[in-house]
């Protein structure tokens, strides 16, 4: 459950596929996993995780881990994965999994709203 928490906080602060393009001599075993993206690869393993199959708990640990990927690839949400995942939990999860989805759509609201305040204070500060 804590490398399920740590992937999540990786993709969320560290750029792979940048530093890839980088630095491409120290980033070049990334290219053994593969040559796409490496969030794409993350956000399957993570959400294998998600699967009713496992345990409660590591399925929570798992859905906030993909709230971090989330927050730093909000187009990943948009995928037919995610969508059914969230479909799923909503119409037929334990009442447990929806808090969990409800806080992952808290942080991310929150962490939208402060990227437009912070694009706004900056957009003043040009101004003047």
């Amino acid at each position: 459950m804590v490398l399920l928490l740590i992937i999540g906080l990786l993709c969320k602060n560290f750029d792979f596929d940048k530093k890839r393009s980088e630095k491409p001599d120290e980033m070049k075993e990334l290219n053994l996993i593969d040559k796409g993206p490496i969030v794409a690869i993350v956000f399957q393993l993570v959400l294998y995780f998600c699967k009713e199959s496992l345990s409660e708990t590591v399925q929570k640990m798992a859905l906030q881990s993909l709230g971090f990927i989330y927050l730093s690839y909000p187009i990943i949400m948009l995928r037919p994965e995610s969508t059914n995942l969230m479909d799923h939990i909503l119409n037929a999860g334990v009442m447990d999994m929806k808090i969990q989805l409800m806080k992952v759509f808290s942080d991310f609201l929150v962490a939208e709203q402060q990227k437009i305040n912070t694009d706004l204070e900056d957009k003043k500060t040009q101004k003047k």
